[in-house]
Protein backbone atom coordinates (compact mmCIF):
# COMPACT_ATOMS: atom_id res chain seq x y z
CA UNK A 1 0.00 0.00 0.00
CA UNK A 2 1.27 3.47 -0.84
CA UNK A 3 2.47 5.42 2.18
CA UNK A 4 0.24 8.51 1.61
CA UNK A 5 -2.89 6.35 1.80
CA UNK A 6 -2.92 6.73 5.60
CA UNK A 7 -4.31 10.25 5.18
CA UNK A 8 -7.43 9.06 3.35
CA UNK A 9 -8.90 7.55 6.53
CA UNK A 10 -8.16 10.76 8.44
CA UNK A 11 -9.72 12.90 5.72
CA UNK A 12 -12.87 10.76 5.68
CA UNK A 13 -13.34 11.33 9.41
CA UNK A 14 -13.02 15.09 8.90
CA UNK A 15 -15.35 15.15 5.89
CA UNK A 16 -18.03 13.26 7.80
CA UNK A 17 -17.86 15.68 10.73
CA UNK A 18 -17.36 18.86 8.69
CA UNK A 19 -21.13 19.60 8.41
CA UNK A 20 -21.40 19.27 12.19
CA UNK A 21 -18.51 21.72 12.62
CA UNK A 22 -20.23 24.22 10.35
CA UNK A 23 -23.52 23.79 12.19
CA UNK A 24 -21.88 24.40 15.57
CA UNK A 25 -19.98 27.36 14.12
CA UNK A 26 -23.24 28.95 12.96
CA UNK A 27 -25.19 28.15 16.12
CA UNK A 28 -22.64 28.78 18.88
CA UNK A 29 -20.07 31.03 17.25
CA UNK A 30 -16.48 30.49 16.20
CA UNK A 31 -14.83 30.60 19.61
CA UNK A 32 -17.07 28.04 21.28
CA UNK A 33 -17.19 25.77 18.25
CA UNK A 34 -13.40 25.64 17.95
CA UNK A 35 -12.84 25.28 21.71
CA UNK A 36 -15.25 22.37 22.08
CA UNK A 37 -14.06 20.73 18.87
CA UNK A 38 -10.49 20.69 20.17
CA UNK A 39 -11.41 19.56 23.68
CA UNK A 40 -13.89 16.88 22.63
CA UNK A 41 -11.64 15.51 19.90
CA UNK A 42 -8.80 15.01 22.36
CA UNK A 43 -11.17 13.49 24.93
CA UNK A 44 -12.40 11.05 22.27
CA UNK A 45 -8.82 10.16 21.37
CA UNK A 46 -7.89 9.44 24.99
CA UNK A 47 -11.11 7.46 25.48
CA UNK A 48 -10.26 5.30 22.45
CA UNK A 49 -6.91 4.46 24.06
CA UNK A 50 -8.61 3.30 27.26
CA UNK A 51 -11.25 1.37 25.34
CA UNK A 52 -8.51 -0.61 23.63
CA UNK A 53 -6.86 -1.58 26.92
CA UNK A 54 -9.82 -2.38 29.18
CA UNK A 55 -12.46 -3.71 26.82
CA UNK A 56 -13.07 -5.56 23.56
CA UNK A 57 -13.28 -2.36 21.50
CA UNK A 58 -10.11 -1.24 19.76
CA UNK A 59 -9.90 1.50 17.14
CA UNK A 60 -6.56 1.30 15.32
CA UNK A 61 -5.90 4.34 13.17
CA UNK A 62 -8.70 6.38 14.73
CA UNK A 63 -7.32 9.90 15.11
CA UNK A 64 -10.23 12.12 16.18
CA UNK A 65 -7.91 14.86 17.40
CA UNK A 66 -7.31 15.82 13.76
CA UNK A 67 -10.88 17.13 13.75
CA UNK A 68 -9.89 19.59 16.47
CA UNK A 69 -6.77 20.59 14.56
CA UNK A 70 -8.90 21.05 11.44
CA UNK A 71 -11.22 23.37 13.37
CA UNK A 72 -8.18 25.44 14.35
CA UNK A 73 -7.38 25.73 10.66
CA UNK A 74 -10.93 26.91 10.00
CA UNK A 75 -10.50 29.58 12.67
CA UNK A 76 -7.18 30.66 11.21
CA UNK A 77 -8.63 30.97 7.71
CA UNK A 78 -11.57 32.98 9.07
CA UNK A 79 -9.31 35.23 11.12
CA UNK A 80 -7.03 35.84 8.14
CA UNK A 81 -9.81 36.80 5.73
CA UNK A 82 -12.81 38.10 7.70
CA UNK A 83 -13.87 41.73 7.25
CA UNK A 84 -15.89 41.81 10.48
CA UNK A 85 -14.73 44.60 12.79
CA UNK A 86 -13.91 42.35 15.74
CA UNK A 87 -11.82 39.95 13.69
CA UNK A 88 -10.04 42.76 11.85
CA UNK A 89 -9.18 44.37 15.19
CA UNK A 90 -7.84 41.09 16.58
CA UNK A 91 -5.89 40.44 13.39
CA UNK A 92 -4.14 43.80 13.59
CA UNK A 93 -3.55 44.11 17.35
CA UNK A 94 -2.55 40.63 18.49
CA UNK A 95 1.21 39.86 18.07
CA UNK A 96 0.65 36.81 15.90
CA UNK A 97 4.30 36.46 14.92
CA UNK A 98 5.36 36.36 18.57
CA UNK A 99 2.67 33.79 19.33
CA UNK A 100 3.83 31.68 16.37
CA UNK A 101 7.38 31.62 17.73
CA UNK A 102 6.08 30.74 21.20
CA UNK A 103 4.02 27.81 19.97
CA UNK A 104 6.91 26.56 17.81
CA UNK A 105 9.23 26.60 20.83
CA UNK A 106 6.55 24.84 22.89
CA UNK A 107 6.20 22.06 20.29
CA UNK A 108 9.98 21.64 20.13
CA UNK A 109 10.29 21.46 23.92
CA UNK A 110 7.50 18.89 24.17
CA UNK A 111 9.20 16.77 21.54
CA UNK A 112 12.52 17.00 23.38
CA UNK A 113 10.97 16.17 26.76
CA UNK A 114 9.02 13.25 25.28
CA UNK A 115 12.26 11.56 24.19
CA UNK A 116 11.64 7.94 23.29
CA UNK A 117 7.89 8.38 23.89
CA UNK A 118 7.59 11.06 21.21
CA UNK A 119 5.51 8.83 18.91
CA UNK A 120 2.93 8.09 21.61
CA UNK A 121 2.73 11.79 22.55
CA UNK A 122 2.57 13.05 18.97
CA UNK A 123 -1.08 14.26 19.26
CA UNK A 124 -0.13 16.55 22.13
CA UNK A 125 2.93 17.85 20.29
CA UNK A 126 0.88 18.55 17.18
CA UNK A 127 -1.52 20.82 19.08
CA UNK A 128 1.02 23.65 19.63
CA UNK A 129 2.38 22.89 16.17
CA UNK A 130 -1.09 23.50 14.70
CA UNK A 131 -1.40 26.72 16.69
CA UNK A 132 1.97 27.78 15.29
CA UNK A 133 0.69 27.30 11.73
CA UNK A 134 -2.55 29.17 12.49
CA UNK A 135 -0.67 32.11 13.98
CA UNK A 136 1.71 32.12 11.02
CA UNK A 137 -1.24 32.19 8.61
CA UNK A 138 -2.88 35.12 10.39
CA UNK A 139 0.42 37.00 10.68
CA UNK A 140 1.09 36.56 6.97
CA UNK A 141 -2.39 37.87 6.09
CA UNK A 142 -1.56 41.34 7.46
CA UNK A 143 -0.28 43.06 4.36
CA UNK A 144 1.01 46.20 6.04
CA UNK A 145 2.60 44.54 9.06
CA UNK A 146 4.26 41.32 7.90
CA UNK A 147 6.29 42.27 4.85
CA UNK A 148 9.31 40.17 5.84
CA UNK A 149 7.22 37.13 6.66
CA UNK A 150 5.33 37.40 3.38
CA UNK A 151 8.64 37.76 1.55
CA UNK A 152 9.96 34.60 3.22
CA UNK A 153 6.84 32.63 2.37
CA UNK A 154 6.97 34.01 -1.16
CA UNK A 155 10.62 33.00 -1.66
CA UNK A 156 10.71 31.83 -5.28
CA UNK A 157 12.40 28.42 -4.80
CA UNK A 158 10.03 27.66 -1.90
CA UNK A 159 7.02 28.71 -3.98
CA UNK A 160 8.28 26.63 -6.88
CA UNK A 161 8.40 23.49 -4.75
CA UNK A 162 4.97 24.36 -3.37
CA UNK A 163 3.61 24.32 -6.91
CA UNK A 164 4.18 20.55 -7.17
CA UNK A 165 4.07 19.74 -3.44
CA UNK A 166 1.12 17.36 -3.80
CA UNK A 167 3.01 15.26 -6.34
CA UNK A 168 6.00 15.36 -4.00
CA UNK A 169 3.77 14.13 -1.17
CA UNK A 170 2.50 11.25 -3.28
CA UNK A 171 5.80 9.77 -4.46
CA UNK A 172 8.54 10.86 -2.05
CA UNK A 173 8.33 7.89 0.34
CA UNK A 174 8.75 5.00 -2.15
CA UNK A 175 11.54 6.88 -3.96
CA UNK A 176 13.49 7.55 -0.77
CA UNK A 177 12.95 3.92 0.25
CA UNK A 178 14.29 2.70 -3.10
CA UNK A 179 17.32 4.99 -2.91
CA UNK A 180 18.16 3.81 0.58
CA UNK A 181 17.41 0.11 0.04
CA UNK A 182 19.01 -0.45 -3.36
CA UNK A 183 21.68 2.28 -3.68
CA UNK A 184 22.96 3.16 -0.20
CA UNK A 185 22.28 0.23 2.09
CA UNK A 186 24.40 -2.28 0.10
CA UNK A 187 27.43 0.03 0.51
CA UNK A 188 27.43 -0.38 4.34
CA UNK A 189 28.56 3.21 4.88
CA UNK A 190 27.22 3.61 8.39
CA UNK A 191 24.06 5.38 9.51
CA UNK A 192 25.48 8.93 9.64
CA UNK A 193 27.07 8.88 6.18
CA UNK A 194 24.07 7.08 4.70
CA UNK A 195 21.70 9.73 6.03
CA UNK A 196 23.99 12.51 4.77
CA UNK A 197 24.07 11.07 1.26
CA UNK A 198 20.33 10.44 1.30
CA UNK A 199 19.71 14.08 2.25
CA UNK A 200 22.32 15.60 -0.06
CA UNK A 201 21.72 13.45 -3.15
CA UNK A 202 18.47 11.58 -2.61
CA UNK A 203 16.30 14.58 -1.77
CA UNK A 204 17.24 16.57 -4.93
CA UNK A 205 16.58 13.47 -7.02
CA UNK A 206 13.17 13.05 -5.40
CA UNK A 207 12.36 16.72 -6.02
CA UNK A 208 13.28 16.34 -9.69
CA UNK A 209 11.18 13.18 -10.01
CA UNK A 210 8.23 14.82 -8.28
CA UNK A 211 8.37 17.78 -10.67
CA UNK A 212 8.36 15.44 -13.67
CA UNK A 213 5.46 13.54 -12.12
CA UNK A 214 3.62 16.86 -11.66
CA UNK A 215 4.18 17.83 -15.29
CA UNK A 216 3.05 14.44 -16.55
CA UNK A 217 0.20 13.51 -14.21
CA UNK A 218 -1.09 16.62 -12.47
CA UNK A 219 -0.67 19.76 -14.54
CA UNK A 220 -2.30 18.40 -17.75
CA UNK A 221 -5.58 17.99 -15.86
CA UNK A 222 -5.42 21.60 -14.65
CA UNK A 223 -5.48 22.84 -18.25
CA UNK A 224 -7.77 20.20 -19.65
CA UNK A 225 -11.24 21.02 -20.96
CA UNK A 226 -13.95 18.40 -20.91
CA UNK A 227 -14.61 16.40 -24.06
CA UNK A 228 -18.04 16.91 -25.69
CA UNK A 229 -19.42 13.64 -24.35
CA UNK A 230 -18.30 14.57 -20.81
CA UNK A 231 -19.88 18.00 -21.09
CA UNK A 232 -23.15 16.43 -22.19
CA UNK A 233 -23.14 14.04 -19.24
CA UNK A 234 -21.87 16.25 -16.43
CA UNK A 235 -22.08 19.82 -17.69
CA UNK A 236 -19.14 22.01 -18.65
CA UNK A 237 -16.02 21.58 -16.54
CA UNK A 238 -13.85 24.67 -16.42
CA UNK A 239 -10.07 24.19 -16.34
CA UNK A 240 -8.27 24.92 -13.10
CA UNK A 241 -5.73 27.74 -13.22
CA UNK A 242 -2.13 26.61 -13.03
CA UNK A 243 -0.55 28.19 -9.95
CA UNK A 244 2.18 30.72 -10.58
CA UNK A 245 5.36 30.95 -8.57
CA UNK A 246 4.44 34.40 -7.26
CA UNK A 247 1.16 33.08 -5.88
CA UNK A 248 2.91 31.44 -2.96
CA UNK A 249 0.70 32.65 -0.11
CA UNK A 250 -2.38 30.43 -0.07
CA UNK A 251 -5.82 32.01 -0.11
CA UNK A 252 -8.16 30.78 2.62
CA UNK A 253 -10.87 28.33 1.74
CA UNK A 254 -13.91 30.02 0.18
CA UNK A 255 -16.38 27.98 2.21
CA UNK A 256 -15.05 29.48 5.42
CA UNK A 257 -15.36 33.03 4.11
CA UNK A 258 -18.94 32.42 3.08
CA UNK A 259 -20.02 31.62 6.62
CA UNK A 260 -21.83 34.40 8.53
CA UNK A 261 -19.97 36.32 11.19
CA UNK A 262 -20.44 34.66 14.59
Amino acid sequence: MSVPFWSIAVEVQIYLLFPLLLLCWRKFGARRAVFYAVVLSYVAMIASYFAGTVGPAFFPGLTPYFVGLFSLGMAGAWMATSNAAGWVRARSRVPWSVLAVGFAVCAALLGYIAGASVEALTPFIELPLALFVVCLLVAASRRGQSARLRACLGFRPLAFVGMFSYSLYLIHAPLLQAEWQYALRPLHLGSSLTFTLLAAIGVPLVLAAAYLFYRACERPFMNRRARPEETEAFGEVLPLPVPRINDALPIAVAEVRSMPTP
